[in-house]
């Protein structure tokens, strides 16, 4: 996370780093797992921070009850 105040320099590196460095590191690794556990349901909420309970809160309750079935 980027202070408010955070300059418009800063900003555009770490939106380059996040676009061009983490999310394929996600998304590799989100790979390496569906082949490791080929028969899991993965569900993927779009979000870019920690507190996706917070975020997307009636998705994260929703994917939680339809896996307690």
């Amino acid at each position: 996370f980027l202070p408010p105040d955070a300059s418009e320099e800063l900003e555009r590196s770490a939106n380059a780093y996040y676009v061009e460095k983490f999310r394929p590191h996600i998304q590799r690794r989100t790979e390496l797992f569906r082949e490791a556990a080929p028969t899991a349901r993965i569900v993927e909420l779009d979000t870019s921070n920690h507190t996706l309970f917070i975020a997307k809160e009636d998705e994260t309750v929703d994917a939680i009850l339809t896996f307690l079935g």
